[in-house]
């Protein structure tokens, strides 16, 4: 059976719990944690489909280095869901949701267990077991549709066959062209993946000693994917295009990136630290330290620092770039926990510290499993189910509805719903007089809003906010400043 290893193992219950953990997430983590999820994905697939104008797209559609091997996958899921009669957008992006996190349970699962051997104690096994399922910002970061989650996930699945190769006296070629064609998708899902497989190359050069027939296999099927994605790309754009070339003539060449930000390249060091929770994110980075310094030969020590090092050359930085390496991090870290474990380095110091780490991820756990990713999709679902009755009339203050997440919106977006902007109280009242309206909903921002929404002979109800009521009496340290919160209301004709 092909799970019958990992149901039969000893952690068998953190595989199951992790499938849901992983389920749960996908649930109830609404959204996307950045735009490039959604627009560049969706809105492409959008716009194959015939429903998202070119020109409200992303720069880098018009610019043609965005791979669409992705929003292709995209695109025939949602020719597939129509098929069927399966059109509602928030349904949709739950399916492919829950069909990631199978496969990342999948993955993570099968390349977790083959890797547990590597380890001298029991006390590392459990801690990377427990870290590929249960670390925060794991099931968050592997049930996005994104990117930078399938890229992993590929490139995951060829370490996978890799290590089943290099721990195989058998000297057959398929694997190796399988291993070649993993790497091409997770290079065509990601190009930054390069750095990557190009750590795990100079370890199979350097140090694997790989014979040339393997490499060939190897390198002829990456090459066939890329081939076979350019196909892809001339597709979706309609021209021919090479778009890992266009990409880095964009973005390294005419420096394109940097007009998003630029920062040192110690960021991901500091970053890690800052946005894993410390002190649980200070505590991994010194065991990730240790897991090299004494493993300094091994591919995962290559590729990681490979990986580390091109992004750190480069000057537009984001913490969600480092994230196709978080299992080869957890697996470096637990390299560290079981050199120091072996060591016995300050065995109570060390029992504190686990204490401490479990403690601050579970709470860090259980809110990225239950809180939206971006909240302000909840709005969109909210007026797509309203409207699915009755076509409705939306008014939102200084702003279209359909670009609150900061570009046009059309995927999300349902036909039933006439969008109108206002300014003033003012702008609300000529906009119902005008159209002569019985009622209109309106989307506003709780703070500084330009609209008192208070009119003789209208009743005004709040029909949806994400946020309670109660929670918006307390402002520490001034955070609703920093959040966009809106809140949906209806008004009414009085009677």
């Amino acid at each position: 059976m092909f799970m019958r290893n990992i149901f039969n193992s000893q952690f068998k219950y953190y595989y199951l719990l992790g499938l849901f953990v992983f389920i749960t997430t996908a649930i109830f983590s609404v959204g996307f944690h950045h735009p490039d999820e959604y627009f560049q994905i969706l809105e492409f697939a959008s716009y194959k489909l015939g429903n998202t104008p070119s020109n409200s797209l992303a720069w880098e559609f018009a610019d043609r280095i965005r791979p669409t091997l992705q929003p292709t996958i995209a695109f025939l899921a949602l020719k597939l869901f129509n098929t069927i009669g399966l059109i509602n957008p928030f349904t949709i992006s739950l399916i492919l949701r829950l069909i990631t996190a199978l496969l990342a349970w999948l993955v993570i699962s099968k390349i977790s267990h083959l890797l547990l051997n590597q380890f001298k104690t029991t006390i590392a096994q459990t801690v990377f077991v427990f870290s590929c399922f249960f670390l925060w910002y794991v099931p968050y970061t592997f049930v996005r549709f994104s990117s930078e989650n399938y890229s992993a996930l590929f490139f995951l699945l060829g370490i996978y066959i890799l290590l089943k190769q290099t721990n195989s006296n058998q000297n057959i070629l398929l694997p190796w062209f399988l291993i070649g064609v993993m790497f091409g998708c997770s290079f065509y899902f990601r190009f930054q993946m390069a750095f990557a497989i190009l750590g795990v190359g100079i370890w199979l050069v350097f140090f694997y000693k790989i014979s040339l027939k393997k490499i060939t296999a190897l390198t002829i099927a990456f090459l066939i994917i890329c081939i076979a994605n350019t196909c892809i790309d001339t597709w979706f754009y309609n021209e021919f295009v090479i778009t890992p070339w266009r990409y880095f003539a964009s973005n390294i060449i005419d420096n394109k990136a940097s007009n998003w930000g630029v920062t040192p390249c110690w960021f991901y060091i500091t970053g890690f630290l800052q946005q894993a929770a410390p002190p649980l994110s200070l505590a991994l980075l010194l065991f990730i330290i240790v897991g090299i310094l004494q493993n300094k030969t091994h591919f995962f020590s290559i590729a990681f620092l490979v990986f580390i090092i091109g992004h750190s050359i480069i000057g537009h930085k984001e913490m969600r770039f480092m994230y196709p390496i978080i299992i080869i991090a957890n697996y470096l870290a637990a390299l560290g926990v079981d050199y120091i474990t072996q060591k016995s380095i300050k065995p109570k110091l060390l029992k504190l510290l686990f204490k401490t780490i479990l403690l601050v991820n579970l709470f860090m756990l259980l809110y990225r499993c239950f809180v939206p990713a971006q909240e302000q999709v909840l709005y969109y679902n909210y007026i797509y189910d309203i409207a699915q009755k009755n076509k409705i009339n939306l008014i939102g203050d200084r702003n279209n509805f359909n670009n609150i997440l900061g570009s046009p919106v059309y995927f999300l977006k349902s036909n039933n719903v006439r969008n109108y902007v206002a300014n003033s109280d003012e702008d609300v009242l000529n906009i119902i007089n005008t159209n002569k309206f019985d009622s209109v909903y309106v989307m506003s921002t709780y703070l500084n809003s330009p609209l008192k929404l208070k009119y003789k002979g209208y009743k005004t109800t709040t029909e949806y906010s994400f946020y309670p009521n109660w929670i918006k009496h307390f402002n520490i340290n001034n955070w609703q400043s920093r959040t966009d919160m809106f809140e949906i209301y209806k008004i009414k004709i009085q009677l």
